[in-house]
């Protein structure tokens, strides 16, 4: 595991005891200086775990709105539950949404921690932040007597009244009456919530602040640097134009969240080289950068597996065998000296398929790319006029080494990837793109996950153009 370094430490610190601070502060209940040590002690727990200091501060929540009912504190429970199946980041987005919906004068600004998630380009996630935001926004607001949140609607609200801390202070405050969990109480408190959601509105909402995410990462993927301003923007509009015609949102607070979204990348530019590199999910955890080794010893190592095959050989084969294997071995004798160049250790050749290890990920994406454009000027035909084509697959991960060959789920998953690839063109996997997106300048696009014979979850790939620069 990387060292954090002080700098990360202090972040941790401080953004756990500030999210905790505001969080706390969603349902009063704590006495200001007890709130401060709490605030600090989570802050110093944030150093270490952020995910798990943000998780104290929404139970420490959940303990409060237990005390403002107990109705509202078993509601608040299932935003605990939400926010338990997420990761760090996500969490602290979700967080972040609520202090803007309910603490600030300008609710529609809780839509912006899901652009900023967008901006991260992680499709997958910024949707999830933006369906969930809106979703736990719906909740708060019922729980709150809210009947709007900025560019959410509850359309009827609770009987929510807001008790002040109490005094004297006692911790047994909170426990809540279990009596009140009675069938009669429970219909009678949910039964206007439930009837809310048969209101097509509501719906209609939730898609376009999952939209506002998923487009922004779209965007953002394409277009980098001063143009993420347009991402944010063109991410946005949808919410905006929906929370307008369904629940007439204040153009004020629609221009609010418009600026908001265009300045947002002047805060996320400069973290974006710090936070870029680092996983956000179990699929791409996997150590950067990969270490390196000039000579392989048997064992465990991580490296990066090249497969490349020849696009149609067998029908080349069925023409003319013989010229089929001259052309063959043109083609591997041409690619060598590009293998060497970027440090690539040819392990076999299997039938036309070539496998390489690499001990550093991005020299093996940028030895594929180079490979093609070989290929690409020097044209070698076959006797029927074909061009001979290559597809090419990586991976990166564990690989055991005997005996001079490689043998692991990598080589596995990086044989299943590279059918995956166009005549001419390179895919590789999630983690491979989690270690290079920035460090290179041609496309790269999402194709989803994709299920892979003998492997057992799905994998996310991407297609690596390289001749489309990034724009």
């Amino acid at each position: 595991m990387t060292k954090k370094s002080p700098l990360e430490y202090l972040a941790g610190f401080a953004a756990t005891a500030v999210l905790s601070w505001f969080l706390l502060m969603l349902f009063p209940f704590y006495p200001s200086e007890l709130m401060i040590v709490i605030a600090l002690a989570l802050g110093l727990i944030g150093m270490k775990s952020p995910r798990s200091g943000l998780m104290l501060a929404i139970l420490l929540s959940l303990i409060a709105a237990t005390y403002q009912g107990a109705l509202v504190g078993l509601t608040f429970f299932i935003v605990l539950v939400i926010a338990s199946a997420l990761n760090t980041w996500d969490i602290a987005s979700l967080i972040a949404s609520w202090i803007l919906a309910f603490l600030t004068p300008v609710p529609s600004l809780a839509i912006t921690p899901t652009i900023f998630v967008g901006l991260h380009e992680r499709q997958g996630d910024a949707l999830k932040v933006g369906v969930l935001s809106g979703i736990t926004i719906f909740l708060l607001s019922w729980t709150r007597n809210i009947s709007r949140a900025g560019l959410m609607l509850v359309p009827s609200t609770s009987s929510y009244l807001q008790k002040a801390i109490p005094h004297p202070w006692y911790f047994t405050s909170f426990i809540p009456n279990f009596d009140t969990f009675t069938v009669a109480n429970l219909s009678g408190y949910y039964a206007p919530l439930l009837t809310n959601l048969n209101d097509f509105h509501i719906y209609v909402l939730l898609i376009a602040w999952g939209i506002a995410g998923y487009l922004t990462a779209l965007l953002a993927s394409k277009k980098k640097s001063p143009r993420y301003f347009v991402s944010g923007l063109v991410g946005v509009l949808p919410a905006t134009i929906v929370g307008y015609l369904f629940i007439q949102t204040p153009p004020a607070q629609i221009a609010a969240v418009l600026i908001a979204a265009v300045i947002l990348p002047l805060a996320y530019i400069p973290l974006q080289s710090r936070i870029a590199e680092k996983p956000k999910d179990s699929r791409s955890a996997v150590p950067n950068p990969v270490p390196v080794v000039t000579v392989p010893n048997d064992g465990r190592q991580l490296a990066a597996i090249m497969f490349t095959d020849v696009v149609g050989y067998t029908a080349l084969t069925q023409d003319d065998e013989s010229a089929a294997a001259g052309l063959l071995e043109t083609q591997q004798e041409t690619l060598r000296p590009v293998l060497e160049k970027y440090h690539g250790r040819e392990v076999k050749t299997i039938g036309d398929a070539l496998l390489v290890e690499f001990t550093n990920t991005l020299e093996a994406v940028n030895c594929a790319v180079d490979i093609q454009k070989t290929l690409e000027k020097q044209k070698l035909l076959a006797s029927n006029g074909k061009e001979m084509k290559l597809r090419i697959g990586i991976h990166v991960g564990d690989v055991i080494h005997r005996e001079g060959d490689v043998f692991g789920d990598a080589v596995n998953i990086a044989s299943r990837i590279e059918p995956l690839a166009e005549p001419g063109g390179i895919c590789i996997s999630r983690q491979v793109y989690d270690q290079v997106w920035n460090k290179v300048n041609y496309e790269i696009t999402e194709l989803g996950l994709q299920e892979l014979k003998n492997v057992q979850y799905p994998t996310e790939i991407y297609r690596v153009s390289p001749d489309k620069l990034k724009e």
